[in-house]
């Protein structure tokens, strides 16, 4: 349960790792279809993004996907949907791009995705080289930064891409260099890509123009609810617990987004939290690795009463846990899982009401969500 850069619409898999390894990476969250969840430090990079189109720039219709090569699929709860999904060595050439069919129980391969696609974009029938977070609420532009972060200052660009046409607008370059937090329905958050913890948020108007400054201080931010979140640490704590490369993190803080002032809404002594985002009716996921053998998830109201949804106590040498949340519709919350300590399969994950359980266990190494799951028998 663990990234290495927070944010919003989806955590990169790119960045993903096994909980054994919380202790020296850091966390963060994503704005799902209609929520939140996580971001990376990754970003796409050379020419603007390839995007597929239709001589009219209209959507495309639905790609007729077929049959991948036999691999083994167990599914555990009976869905009436298609979840986009990638899978084998994921961000090289030999990615495979598809659906996790949960009525045949396979997995069905999609020929047209483009190589170095990361989301399943349904309102338009495409598949998009950015993550969720980073694609609009309606689904008809996805922003994109583009810069070295490794170097100070940072310098960079920020980029709108439209989905019908495929044209690519620059709306901002310059330093320092941004990176993507949540493309909203009011604009683009951003947060600086100067630091190896995203610091601070802002909001950009997808058109260009100056950044409206929301936080400086804001630690590893995330969207939901009408407000920004950031984690903390609360001096009072008499055991803090493991961290990373901040130190351990006890508390959620809250933003209000027009004045940008903070106020503590959840402190837990001994925690070490990280934001994973929210679900359709406000409640917010969290992961905390309570010691080096131990992590849980827990789903937060919004009265900051919390509930342990998974516990992981790595008491076994192969094992399946959920990591992040990839996705949010009408079915739930979804989790991409991964096996512990180098096991065979992968795991898909669904949180829906008070339960956060193993929905589909796939013989592959590797796979990762890439959007909800679509309505439909095949």
């Amino acid at each position: 349960m663990s990234r290495l850069f927070p944010g919003g619409h989806g955590s990169s898999p790119k960045q993903i790792v096994g909980i054994g390894a919380i202790a020296v990476l850091l966390a963060g969250c994503n704005h799902a279809a209609s929520g939140i969840g996580s971001t990376s430090t990754s970003t796409p990079s050379g020419g603007p993004p390839a995007v597929t189109t239709s001589p009219t720039g209209a959507p495309t219709a639905a790609p007729t996907p077929t049959a991948a090569p036999s691999t083994s699929v167990r599914v555990l709860v009976n869905l009436k949907c298609r979840l986009p999904v990638i899978w084998g060595d994921f961000g090289a050439a030999t990615s495979t791009y598809g659906f996790l069919s949960f009525s045949t129980k396979t997995l069905v391969r999609d020929s047209t995705a483009p190589v170095g696609s990361d989301f399943y974009d349904r309102a338009y029938s495409k598949w998009l080289p950015t993550w969720r977070y980073a694609v609009s609420p309606d689904g008809s532009r996805f922003a994109y930064a583009k810069g070295d972060s490794t170097h100070f200052p940072t310098k960079g660009t920020l980029h709108v891409v439209d989905v019908s046409t495929g044209a690519d607008h620059i709306i901002y370059s310059g330093s320092p260099m941004y990176n993507v937090v949540d493309f909203a329905a009011e604009g683009i958050y951003v947060t600086s890509a100067d630091s190896e913890v995203p610091v601070g948020l802002l909001l950009m108007n997808p058109v260009g123009g100056k950044p409206r400054l929301i936080s400086r201080t804001i630690l590893q931010p995330a969207l939901g609810n009408g407000a920004a979140w950031g984690l903390g640490f609360n001096s009072a704590d008499p055991h803090p617990g493991v961290g990373g490369m901040i130190g351990p993190q006890n508390e959620v803080l809250r933003f209000d987004l027009g004045t940008g002032s903070a106020t503590r809404w959840l402190y837990k002594p001994g925690a070490s939290f990280e934001i994973l985002g929210f679900d359709n009716s406000g409640n917010l996921f969290l992961s905390d690795r309570i010691d080096l053998y131990k992590d849980e998830i827990l789903k937060v109201a919004a009265d900051a009463t919390s509930r342990v949804v998974f516990l992981d106590a790595n008491t076994q040498a192969e094992h399946q846990v959920p990591n992040d949340i990839a996705a949010v519709d009408s079915y739930g919350t979804w989790f991409n899982g991964l096996s512990q300590d180098a096991g065979p399969d992968t795991s898909v994950w669904l949180a829906t009401g008070t339960r956060l359980r193993q929905v589909a266990t796939i013989g592959q190494n590797q796979l990762f969500i890439a959007g909800g799951c679509i309505p439909g028998g095949s």
